[in-house]
C-alpha cells in the first residue's frame, strides 16, 4: 500500500507539472476585439473572460470605452456622435491616444502580474488601428501572441436588440431614450464610413477568428497553440438563445448519512423522497417548454436512482455522462474524513493545505484541477444546447459547473455553497447569470417551487 501511495504521489507531481506547463507554456495572449458598435464585442469578451478564468488562465478585459469615460467625463469634451467623426482630426488623435493608453495598461498588467490573457475590447475597425496595435505588442517587454476576434452582425433583428441594450450603457444612461437612440445611430454611421473588415492582405501576419451573426458562421485563420484552439471551439458553440439550466445533486445516500466519501451507495428513504420531488419539479418545467428537457446524469448508482422517477416522462430525455462522475477520491473511497486522516496522514495534511490542487492517493484519484479539465466538454455542450437542461451530479461536479456560470474561477468553486436536496436554477443573461435556489422536497411535500434564495451574478471587467 505504501508503495502504491508513493507511486501515486509521484504520478500526481508529474501530472501537476505537466498541466502547469500546458497552462503557462504559451506566450502571453492578447485577444483584440474588432467590430462596429452593437455587434456584441463586450458580450463575447466577457464570456471569454469567464471561460478562460474558469479554465485556470488569469484573464482580464481592458475596455477602451471605459477608459474614455474615466478620462473625459469630467472634462468639457463632448462625447456625442461628433466625437467619433472620422473627419475630426483632433478627436481621432485623442481617441487613438486613449486606445494606446489602454493597451499599455493591459501589457503592463501582463508584465507585472501573473496574468496570462488580456482581452482588448474596442472597435478597432480600421486596418491602420490594427497595424498600430500589432506594432505596439511587438515592442512590448513581455512576449505576446495576438489573436483578433471580429464580430460581424447583419441580422436586423439581432442588431435592433443589441442597439436597445447599448442605450443602457453609461454613455446614454442619463439621456432621453429617443435622443440617445438618434445619437447612437449617428455614431454607427461615423464608424461605418471607415470600417474595414480583416481581409486577405492582413492574413499574412494575423491570426484571427470571424464570428458572423452570433456564430451562425465562423472563420478561423492561422490558429496556432493550445489556447487559441480552445477559444475557437468555445466560440463555435456560443449563442444568445434564452434557456434555463438546473443543477441538482443526487438524493441522500447511506454513505452520505454516515459521512463517507464516494462509494456506490443507494439512496436512503429521504433521498428517494427528494428524487420523487425532483421529478415533479422537472415535470412542471418540461410542461411549460415546447422542446424536450434534457436531463444529464452521472454514471453513478445514486444519480441513476435519483433520475428513476423521470424515466416514464415523454418530454424528458435522460443522458448518462461519464464526465459528470464524482471527484474520484482514489484510496479514500467510502472512508470518512477521520479514517482518511488516520490512514493517510501526510496526504490528509496536504489536502487541508490546498484542496483545489490536491490529488487523492490511489488508483484514479483526482483533484479539482482534473475535474475542471474533464468538465470542459460538458461546458462546451451546455453552451451549444438551446434547450433547457437539468444536471444531476455530485456536489463537487456541480460546484465546478456553478463556478463557470457565475463567473468564478475554478479555484473559487471550493467556496461556493451547494446543499443536498437543493436545486440551483441558472438563467444566463447578456452580462452574467441570474441565480435562484429551490427546495423541491418542501416540508409539506406539495410545493416543488419553494424558492429559498436568489441572486444576480456578473463577470467583473477590468478597464485599467
Amino acid at each position: 500500500m505504501e508503495e502504491m501511495n508513493r507511486l501515486s504521489r509521484s504520478k500526481s507531481t508529474i501530472m501537476d507539472k505537466t498541466l502547469e506547463k500546458k497552462l503557462r507554456s504559451d506566450r502571453k495572449l492578447i485577444i483584440v476585439m474588432i467590430g462596429l458598435p452593437a455587434r456584441g464585442k463586450s458580450y463575447i469578451a466577457k464570456k471569454l473572460q469567464r471561460y478562460l478564468n474558469w479554465m485556470g488562465y488569469s484573464t482580464s478585459v481592458f475596455n477602451v470605452g471605459n477608459r474614455r469615460r474615466e478620462q473625459l467625463d469630467s472634462t468639457v469634451v463632448r462625447q456625442d456622435f461628433n466625437f467619433f467623426n472620422p473627419d475630426n482630426a483632433d478627436m481621432i488623435k485623442l481617441r487613438e491616444q486613449i486606445a494606446l493608453d489602454t493597451l499599455h495598461s493591459a501589457i503592463r498588467w501582463l508584465h507585472e502580474t501573473t496574468g496570462q490573457v488580456v482581452i482588448f475590447d474596442a472597435t478597432n475597425t480600421t486596418r491602420a488601428r490594427r497595424d498600430l496595435l500589432r506594432e505596439q505588442c511587438e515592442k512590448a517587454v513581455v512576449p505576446c501572441q495576438i489573436l483578433f476576434v471580429e464580430s460581424i452582425c447583419t441580422d436586423p433583428d439581432v442588431l435592433e436588440v443589441n442597439i436597445q441594450m447599448k442605450l443602457n450603457s453609461p454613455d446614454y444612461r442619463k439621456m432621453d431614450p429617443e435622443e440617445a437612440s438618434r445619437d447612437f445611430r449617428h455614431r454607427l454611421e461615423q464608424y461605418e464610413k471607415v470600417y474595414e473588415t480583416i481581409t486577405e492582405e492582413e492574413e499574412e501576419h494575423s491570426s484571427y477568428i470571424k464570428l458572423i451573426n452570433v456564430g451562425r458562421k465562423i472563420i478561423a485563420h492561422a490558429i496556432y497553440g493550445y489556447l487559441p484552439a480552445q477559444i475557437v471551439t468555445y466560440l463555435m458553440n456560443m449563442h444568445i438563445s434564452p434557456r434555463c439550466i438546473w443543477l441538482a445533486p443526487p438524493g441522500e445516500t447511506f454513505n452520505d448519512a454516515k459521512g463517507r466519501m464516494g462509494g456506490e451507495s443507494e439512496l436512503t428513504s429521504s433521498g428517494a423522497r427528494y428524487a420523487q420531488a425532483l421529478a415533479q419539479f422537472a415535470a412542471q418545467r418540461a410542461s411549460h417548454d415546447e422542446t424536450t428537457l434534457s436531463v444529464w446524469i452521472s454514471t453513478s448508482c445514486r444519480s441513476e436512482q435519483t433520475a428513476h422517477f423521470l424515466s416514464p416522462m415523454d418530454s424528458i430525455e435522460i443522458v448518462s455522462m461519464r464526465v459528470l462522475d464524482d471527484l474520484n477520491v482514489g484510496a479514500c473511497d467510502s472512508l470518512t474524513k477521520e479514517e482518511c486522516a488516520q490512514k493517510f496522514p501526510q496526504e490528509y495534511a496536504a489536502w487541508e493545505r490546498n484542496r483545489f490542487t490536491f490529488r487523492f492517493p490511489g488508483r484514479g484519484g483526482e483533484s479539482y484541477v482534473d475535474v475542471i479539465q474533464r468538465l470542459k466538454a460538458a461546458i462546451i455542450e451546455l453552451e451549444r444546447l438551446r434547450s433547457n437542461v437539468l444536471v444531476i451530479a455530485d456536489i463537487p461536479i456541480l460546484r465546478c459547473l456553478y463556478a463557470y456560470f457565475i463567473g468564478a474561477s475554478g479555484q473559487e468553486c471550493l467556496d461556493l455553497e451547494l446543499n443536498l436536496n437543493e436545486v440551483v436554477e441558472l438563467k444566463p443573461t447578456a452580462y452574467g447569470c441570474d441565480v435562484r435556489r429551490f427546495n423541491p422536497d418542501s416540508e409539506d411535500g406539495t410545493n416543488p417551487d419553494q424558492q429559498i434564495g436568489s441572486r444576480r451574478s456578473s463577470v467583473v471587467t477590468v478597464s485599467s
